[in-house]
């Protein structure tokens, strides 16, 4: 069939949104504007594990245009993550960048005020930097509900784990192999992807049970299931504002979306929290990391015929969709792998005291 004949196919076809976007008439999450909206910032922890000891917000309550000040003490008992474990705030820190306080205000400048305003004192706890150290007997412990630092398999959305592979005999596959290979692969060192605009919420509710979210990112629909997860009984509506770069990063925002959500419960007013690039660099949740010691046999015709071995996967201080991700991995090593009929893989899910960078002399200034 000639070409022609096609509406799309074989022609040139203009993006719809470009004019917008090289005029500058398409709205980004800065161009949102809500009457009464506040800013919000994040007071964030100096050390990569500690218990809070005492916290007093007095000043920073009473400094000009804050609107309020919320701490574990006073923050929602809300949780994220798979499996949710991860509140709102908490008086234990477990990295470098996490979150000790909110404050909502008038101004971006009153916010960043008030939290230096805030007093802290904390107990340094040992911390764990290393997936596989993390899992040693005598590792400190992050999460009194995950014994070991091992976070568990099961989601959501399966009542079976489905993290690992085990199909037809591995021991009998290596003893026809004419090559068996072993050995220990390590890609932990995290990039980040940062992209040019920085991820960023904004809540308002619109009754007692009804919220509106505004992000700068994809997939709105997984962001909607995951806040109305966290808040029970409440209607999240999520508006995707354009995104200035992902680069597959920005769908990790459940924590942000709930401490914007609870400053805006708490102030009655729409509340817009914006990571400023010391906050994405140092406490923005990225993938994970891994660590395979495996064992592959392969035929004398070059044929992979068995694959053995332990997955660690460093998810840092928590889990929003490690799990999924894990699958995935597995699901493209069989791909990879696809002559390959006898498998036993298993993985390790692993909880450690990082963030996505070292600390810096930056967060330590600002609090």
């Amino acid at each position: 069939m000639d070409d022609n004949n096609y509406r799309y196919i074989g022609k040139h076809v203009s993006r719809a949104d470009g004019r917008d976007l090289v005029s500058g008439r398409r709205p980004f999450i800065d161009d949102v504007r809500i009457p009464g909206m506040l800013m919000a910032r994040v007071l964030r922890s100096p050390y990569p594990h500690a218990n809070i000891v005492k916290i007093d917000t007095t000043k920073a309550k009473a400094a000009p245009g804050v609107r309020a000040v919320l701490t574990y003490k006073d923050a929602p008992d809300w949780k994220c993550g798979l499996p949710q474990h991860r509140k709102v705030l908490d008086q234990r820190v477990r990295f470098t960048g996490d979150s000790v306080a909110l404050v909502a205000a008038e101004t971006l400048e009153a916010a960043d005020e008030a939290c230096r305003q805030i007093e802290v004192e904390y107990e340094e706890l040992p911390f764990v930097l290393d997936c596989e150290e993390a899992i040693k007997p005598d590792a400190p412990q992050l999460y009194d509900e995950f014994p070991g630092n091992v976070l568990p398999k099961v989601t959501p959305f399966s009542e079976e784990p489905f993290n690992q592979i085990h199909v037809g005999d591995v021991e009998k596959a290596f003893e026809e192999a004419a090559y068996v290979a072993e050995g220990y692969y390590c890609y932990d060192k995290l990039p980040h992807p940062l992209p040019p605009e920085s991820p960023g919420v904004i809540a308002q509710w619109t009754s007692p049970s009804a919220v509106t979210l505004y992000y700068n990112g994809g997939a709105p629909h997984l962001q909607k299931f995951n806040t109305e997860a966290s808040i029970p009984g409440v209607a999240v509506r999520v508006i995707a504002c354009h995104s200035g770069g992902s680069y597959g990063s920005k769908q990790l925002i459940p924590h942000l979306a709930l401490q914007a959500i609870a400053l805006a419960r708490e102030t009655g007013r729409a509340v817009k929290l914006m990571m400023d690039r010391t906050d994405h660099m140092l406490s923005y949740e990225l993938r994970q990391g891994s660590r395979i010691r495996g064992k592959v046999g392969i035929t004398q015709d070059g044929i992979i015929n068995a694959i053995q071995g332990m997955w660690y996967i460093d998810s840092g201080m928590s889990s929003t969709y490690a799990q999924a991700m894990t699958a995935v991995g597995l699901g493209e090593a069989q791909a990879f792998c696809g002559k390959c009929k006898n498998w036993d893989l298993e993985t390790m899910l692993i909880a450690t005291n990082h963030s996505s960078q070292a600390p810096s002399a930056d967060l330590a200034a600002r609090n």
